[in-house]
């Protein structure tokens, strides 16, 4: 192969190379067993970041944040649980009561069980 031929070739795969940069975190998904429930959630961004602890409302689910999570990543620790009886997370106990306090004592006790101390 000539020089020129090699330093064409060089620059070619040099535009085409793929930085880690060049793309936001990925979202990782995991459940969390937490009071007789299977918790759902989606984790983004380095541990050691400042934690974003994203709640979805009612008739939705972390689904919802799917786009916004890899942007937040970029600088943030980013959690999104579904909350018990939307999206993924699943009740194994038929006689669970989905009360405010209810919801909010599952989703304090998964932050605990995250160790998060901050978010």
């Amino acid at each position: 192969m000539n020089t020129s031929k090699l330093l064409a070739a060089s620059a070619l795969a040099a535009s085409l190379s793929v930085h880690a940069a060049d793309y936001p975190p990925a979202v990782h998904h995991h459940t969390l067993d937490i009071q007789d429930v299977k918790l759902f959630y989606r984790e983004a961004g380095p541990a050691d970041a400042p934690t974003v602890l994203l709640l979805h409302g009612f008739a939705a689910s972390s689904y919802m944040f799917r786009d916004l999570m890899p942007q937040l990543a970029t600088k943030f620790h980013v959690i999104a649980p579904d909350l018990p009886g939307f999206g993924q997370t699943t009740v194994q106990n038929t006689e669970f009561r989905y009360t405010f306090d209810n919801l909010s004592a599952i989703i304090d006790a998964f932050t605990v069980a995250k160790g998060l101390n901050q978010y």
